[in-house]
């Protein structure tokens, strides 16, 4: 519209009647292709996405773009989403160190962790509400799991564009007790359920 709009102001600048004038229709015309090809030079360097921000503060919203830098690669810090909530995994080593990390840094999750999937292209899907009774209790236990382990940091917006908001509190993990129930002792080898089957 902006090239259009210009145009007009050109034509109406010189006259109509000046349009007769192959000399002047000439210009016209030259004038008119050099003002659309930088408008849509123009568009096409407005529509390059700027770089994201080294950090984002509490509670930000998360879109997947902005989720996926944080793979403990990109950024130093990884964080996953599971069941809408953003958890930053960065103090475990079985995330930073590869394995999980891998798979689910700087992605969502939920749906990978419902069917104990440790397939790529169960990551990142917005099948929330496909699950079966066994998925869902599976993603429950998972849920708890994070919630008492790692701090929640923001909401995957995507999530919350469907389900509503979500409450994280002040973001610290509950503690207490996680899969297999060891404490610190055996929190390296039982800090997260076996997904081999699904592998």
């Amino acid at each position: 519209e902006l090239p259009v709009a210009i145009l007009a102001q050109v034509l109406h600048a010189r006259g109509l009647g000046a349009m007769d004038n192959p000399t002047v229709a000439a210009g016209a015309a030259l004038t008119a292709a050099a003002i659309v090809g930088a408008a849509v030079l123009f568009s096409r360097q407005s529509g390059k996405k700027a770089p994201l921000p080294e950090s984002f503060p509490f509670g930000h919203s998360y879109t997947y773009d902005e989720l996926a830098v944080f793979d403990g690669k990109s950024r130093p810090k990884m964080l996953i989403a599971v069941s809408g909530k953003i958890y930053d995994v960065s103090s475990s080593e079985n995330f930073m160190e590869g394995g999980y990390g891998k798979l689910w840094g700087g992605k969502d999750a939920t749906v990978a962790l419902s069917k104990m999937s440790l397939k790529p292209e169960d990551v990142n899907l917005a099948s929330w509400s496909d699950m079966d009774e066994a998925e869902k209790e599976s993603l429950e236990s998972w849920e708890k799991h994070f919630a008492k382990k790692y701090p929640v940091v923001g909401t995957l917006k995507a999530y919350t564009d469907v389900f509503g908001a979500i409450d994280i509190g002040d973001g610290k993990p509950l503690g207490g007790e996680t899969f297999g129930g060891g404490g610190a002792a055996e929190e390296k080898s039982s800090e997260e359920p076996d997904t081999t089957a699904s592998e």
